[in-house]
């Protein structure tokens, strides 16, 4: 049994082999076979075609990456520099992608150190191929020189030719014989170059002969290598000689034809990478051509070279009836490189130039046309804007040199617009960098110009209006390409965009509003502003608000101007443009504000307008004050009251607490100058004013402040009492010439405060300004008694009214709490002193012999008046010991006899009665 499963065992084991083996033999065979298909097209395959792009972006060009809130209203700025120079980039690779195609084959074999190796051995012995040269110069002469030079490269071509036939190595093979046909350039350079031995055409056809026996050798051979060799040789041979003896137009026509040549074997041999080599080089010979032959070369010739390049990008499309991405690249760098060649010719405004141009959009057009059939609606669209590019560089090389700006302008709209219609990044990128440079090569013709006399003339009007399309147009398909844009792109570029056109535009309104308008155009951007501030709206960017705000400063320098024109800050002396720009800066503090308030309330810029806005009000009551001062001087208190009502009225309406302060500020203000300038007022001014006084007050506290804190309207009674009192009883004291009757009416008006303190609640709040104002008065009066008895009126005014209001509220008051409990005693210390000072004012000598009898009848009626309390019993007698005290220490020195009798005898019969009676009253408790 065991020996049976040994036996099992180890055929399986022979059966696992056997097909391990094979498999591993599979395997070696397929690995061959691709090796040996990467050795023979390494670029065969075309790229992956599509007839509709894709609503993808190119990932191998840039990773996209947009955030999230990416379509939030707010824009932010910001730059990646790296996202920024990648695709362009990018574009530079797309053009070595053939030689980075042959170096990753060459790795994927392993055969990359190979490559360098062979790359190497060919430019030593180029090199010791010249030493040789060098070293044989002494033996031969020039001809077996040359002779020699030639058999060598043909040698080294048979050489090659042999190890093709003979050996696998195809590669190396095809090395050696790119390597005789350089050595074949060489040959000819020394031969009709160096010593000369050739006329120039002879030269310049054998330089031609050995491209073309590249192609035949590269088309026999199936190599794609040997293609390119011809045409870097006949390319660059001229350049490394530094001869320019060549004719130019020969030498170019020689070109032309083997770029023909190049291009036909790109199509039949499926080399895609081809026609963009074979167009680099192309520009280069041009160049070099365009920039050391003294003879310009024809811009129809130039033009031949597109013609020849597109009709082949042209057949291919059609052919294929598929547009790659990277054929959208050619054509596009095709078109670049034509205008770019055109630029340098010296036929600017030539007719030939301009039929060249015309002659391409027309041939365009009528492909687009009258092929429709034939081509797909990719295709037609590249081919109508190819078309419309080649009609608007015509129109413009019919003016002058100045707007071939334009061109590139035109250039980087078409790749704006098919890098939008492929969704491409690498498109997208190299059209915003031609269209940054045709803008700028237009402002910059511009610059010297603008805005006088550029705005004057139809040129500089043309280079205006193309800038401000191009702007326009680009901003557009940037806002389209939005959903599938880079990070920079939707960022910085088109925010930047957003900016730059509303620079430019409000630039060029601002020129024509100053050459049409002169001085008074700062009166007049308003309008330009609120186009600005409703752009802003539109976009959501902040930048545009700030432009507005920018512009404020044309009115500020109109308003400059016209002050150092008249040397004077006087608004009536300002020129009438000068007046116009104050008022149009006036209105624009409020306007500002006011677009926030009605369209944008949650903008970023409202707190600051809102404040701006309070500037605006806070200006109003005061900003013609200057102006009224000047022209009425002292009468001005006839208006005075306008500006604390109109400051009132505003404090109503916006509810501000810096209005409201400004309000009372005014109230202050123009109370002070009302009483400083009452007193020179005539009959007639100062009734108005005191009227106007009034009616402000009173609609101010009736109808303005209504609604509003009750500070504000508590304040402006208080400061209508005061302001009030002093005008009226200064004005009515000047017009009667009498101090007396305006005190007088001063102390009627704060006693009448005092005594509606119980009926107006809004009097309450300022019960202690009216005490205090009210024991300044009887203080005043005090002093006014001892030198005039006639202001005893006062007296009786005040202490009529005090008591008259003593059952009501005079305890509440500030006179009242003096005594708290006991404030009757108030009332008679008030009175005590007042008949004293009468006493001693009184128009007779000796009259202050009163005071003593006065103070003792002022005890004794008071121990039988008042409320027979201990406190209130102690202060009737010490009226008594004062009067008493005064006759004894001070009245009996007086010589008259019949004084002191009269005064004793008087006081003793007084004090007798008055014990008498008090001891037949029942006894009182005494606390």
């Amino acid at each position: 049994m065991d020996l049976v499963m040994d036996k099992d065992i180890v055929q399986l084991r022979s059966e696992l082999r056997d097909i391990k083996a094979e498999f591993s033999e599979k395997i070696s065979r397929l690995e061959h076979k691709i090796s040996t298909l990467s050795e023979t097209d390494i670029c065969a395959n075309p790229d992956d075609a599509w007839q509709k792009p894709s609503p993808q972006p190119e990932q191998d060009n840039i990773a996209v990456s947009l955030p999230k809130n990416r379509e939030t209203k707010k824009q932010t700025l910001s730059f990646d520099f790296l996202s920024f120079l990648r695709p362009l980039f990018a574009i530079l690779f797309d053009w070595f992608h053939p030689v980075t195609n042959v170096i990753d084959s060459y790795k994927r074999k392993g055969q990359l150190p190979l490559l360098i190796l062979t790359l190497v051995g060919i430019a030593l012995v180029l090199s010791g191929f010249g030493y040789l040269m060098q070293w044989l110069i002494a033996s031969l002469g020039t001809g077996g020189k040359s002779l020699l030079m030639g058999g060598a490269a043909i040698f080294v071509i048979s050489l090659g030719f042999i190890i093709r036939k003979r050996t696998q190595f195809d590669e190396f093979a095809n090395t050696i014989i790119a390597l005789g046909l350089l050595i074949g350039f060489s040959t000819i350079y020394f031969a009709g170059s160096v010593y000369q031995l050739f006329s120039s055409s002879i030269v310049l056809g054998c330089y031609l002969f050995i491209p073309f026996v590249s192609h035949v050798l590269a088309y026999h051979l199936n190599t794609k290598v040997l293609t390119t060799v011809g045409l870097v040789g006949f390319t660059l041979m001229p350049m490394l000689s530094g001869g320019v003896f060549f004719d130019p137009t020969f030498f170019l026509l020689s070109l032309l034809a083997l770029n023909i040549s190049s291009l036909w074997l790109a199509s039949r041999m499926l080399i895609s990478w081809l026609p963009l080599v074979c167009l680099v080089f192309s520009v280069i010979a041009i160049e070099y051509a365009i920039l050391n032959y003294q003879t310009m070369p024809s811009s129809l010739l130039i033009n031949s070279f597109y013609w020849v390049f597109s009709g082949a990008w042209l057949i291919t499309a059609v052919k294929h009836q598929q547009v790659t991405d990277k054929q959208v690249h050619l054509l596009l760098a095709i078109i670049a490189a034509n205008i770019t060649l055109l630029l340098q010719s010296d036929m600017f405004s030539d007719l030939e130039l301009t039929l060249c141009l015309s002659l391409n959009a027309f041939l365009f057009g009528s492909i687009a046309l009258f092929n429709k059939p034939k081509l797909n609606e990719t295709i037609r669209l590249l081919v109508w804007l190819t078309s419309a590019v080649w009609l608007a560089l015509a129109i413009i090389a019919w003016f002058d040199a100045q707007y071939w700006g334009i061109a590139w302008g035109i250039e980087g709209i078409l790749f704006l617009v098919i890098g939008s219609r492929f969704t491409s990044i690498s498109l997208l990128r190299a059209g915003q960098a031609l269209t940054t440079l045709g803008i700028t090569t237009c402002l910059i013709a511009l610059a010297p110009y603008f805005p006088l006399p550029a705005i004057q003339s139809i040129s500089g009007w043309l280079l205006i209006v193309i800038v401000a399309a191009l702007l326009g147009v680009w901003l557009r398909l940037q806002i389209n390409a939005k959903s599938w844009s880079d990070h920079f792109s939707v960022r910085f570029l088109l925010p930047a965009l957003q900016i730059l056109e509303a620079i430019w535009l409000v630039s060029i309104a601002l020129a024509v509003m100053e050459l049409f308008l002169g001085k008074w155009y700062g009166a007049f951007v308003i309008p330009l502003q609120f186009c600005l501030l409703w752009r802003s709206r539109h976009c959501a960017h902040s930048w545009l608000d700030g432009l507005a705000v920018l512009i404020t400063f044309y009115p500020l320098a109109i308003i400059q101007l016209s002050i150092l024109e008249v040397d004077s800050f006087r608004f009536t002396l300002l020129p009438d443009y000068g007046k116009a720009a104050v008022i149009s800066l006036f209105a624009q503090l409020w306007l500002w504000s006011e677009f926030y308030r009605r369209y944008e309330p949650k903008h970023k810029f409202k707190p600051l307008s809102e404040h701006v806005r309070i500037v605006f009000y806070a200006l109003l009551p005061v900003c013609w004050l200057s102006s009224a001062f000047r022209h009425l001087q002292n009468d001005i208190f006839t208006i005075l009251w306008v500006s604390p009502l109109l400051a009132l009225f505003l404090s109503h309406k916006i509810k501000n607490r810096w209005l409201d302060i400004e309000a009372k500020a005014l109230l202050i203000l123009s109370a002070i100058t009302g009483v400083l300038l009452i007193e020179e007022q005539t009959i007639v001014y100062g009734s108005i004013g005191i009227i106007g006084l009034m009616s402000g007050y009173f609609i101010g506290y009736r109808y303005f402040a209504k609604r509003n804190q009750h500070a504000t309207r508590s304040f402006i009674l208080g400061c209508s009492l005061v302001s009030l009192s002093f005008v009226v009883s200064i004005f009515i004291g000047e017009l009667t010439q009498s101090f007396w009757i305006g005190f007088n009416l001063f102390t009627l008006c704060w006693l009448l405060a005092f005594y509606g303190l119980n009926t107006f609640h809004q009097l309450k709040k300022h019960q202690n300004m009216i005490c205090v104002f009210l024991c300044l008065i009887l203080i005043s009066t005090w002093g006014l008694l001892l030198l005039d008895h006639h202001y005893v009126s006062v007296l009786i005014l005040i202490l009529v009214t005090l008591i008259a209001s003593y059952q009501k509220h005079f305890k509440d008051t500030l006179f009242g709490q003096l005594g708290k409990s006991h404030n009757k005693l108030v009332l008679n210390t008030l009175l005590s002193i007042s008949y004293c000072c009468l006493a001693i004012g009184l128009p007779f000598s000796n009259s202050h012999f009163l005071i003593a009898p006065l103070f003792v009848a002022h005890g004794i009626t008071l121990l039988f008046m008042i409320e027979r309390s201990t406190i209130n019993i102690r202060y009737s007698f010490a009226c008594i010991f004062i009067g008493i005290t005064k006759i004894a220490l001070l009245d009996a020195k007086t010589e008259l006899i019949w004084q002191k009798f009269v005064l004793f005898m008087g006081v003793g019969v007084v004090l007798l009665v008055s014990a008498f009676v008090y001891q037949k009253l029942q006894p009182v408790e005494v606390d």
